[in-house]
């Protein structure tokens, strides 16, 4: 059985499942915010293949903390 990190790690990339459980959304709300430039985009690493930057994620926790985002 596969486990979700609920953690970011303290730097590099992390997939889409772990995105959804350290944030505790849905695929389609996360597409949605990417979508509406509520939320940072992924990088493309290959056709198949999208990470988002832990530093990315950080610095949108911090303004939504701040209430800037």
């Amino acid at each position: 059985m596969k486990t979700v990190s609920t953690h970011l790690p303290a730097e590099g990339f992390v997939r889409r499942p772990t995105v959804l459980g350290v944030f505790g959304m849905t695929k389609s709300t996360l597409y949605n915010w990417i979508s509406q430039g509520l939320f940072p985009a992924p990088k493309k690493l290959g056709p198949r293949l999208a990470v988002w930057d832990v530093q990315d994620l950080r610095a949108h926790m911090e303004k939504v903390r701040r209430g800037v985002a």
